[in-house]
């Protein structure tokens, strides 16, 4: 990208169209459907942000991980929510209420629900070996 003129490197260029230049990221505040989808969704994976993202159309993992840091944290927090932050990226069954939204003493009051991992399987493409069986 330097012999273009431009002083980005192919990753700056390549998130710089991931996060903002794709002709399909919704421009715009955040809606409140939008606001309260992303707490639910928070309280289900945690801080994975691109599951988070990917049922929000339009918007992209890191709009959605800024708008949690800079709004919803503080905003939660004021209204007594506690989280408890890992820095592992995926959290360990002992850990299971790691990165969840919990009301201040609801720890005490209900019992745990054990850690419930999310699997969802890549597709897998059959139609190049069906082709070349044909």
């Amino acid at each position: 990208m330097r012999d273009a003129g431009l002083l980005r490197c192919g990753k700056s260029c390549r998130l710089r169209w991931v996060n903002y230049l794709r002709p399909d990221i919704k421009r715009g505040n955040i809606t409140s459907e939008e606001e309260d989808l992303i707490i639910r969704l928070h309280s289900l994976l945690g801080n994975r942000w691109s599951l988070i993202a990917g049922r929000l159309p339009g918007r992209t993992d890191n709009e959605v991980k800024n708008y949690w840091n800079s709004h919803l944290c503080k905003k939660l927090r004021k209204e007594g929510f506690v989280f408890n932050q890992t820095t592992s990226k995926r959290p360990k069954r002992s850990q299971a209420h790691n990165g969840r939204c919990r009301k201040m003493g609801s720890e005490e009051t209900q019992p745990q629900t054990p850690y419930m991992q999310i699997y969802s399987p890549k597709p897998t493409r059959i139609v190049p070996w069906l082709g070349a069986a044909i």
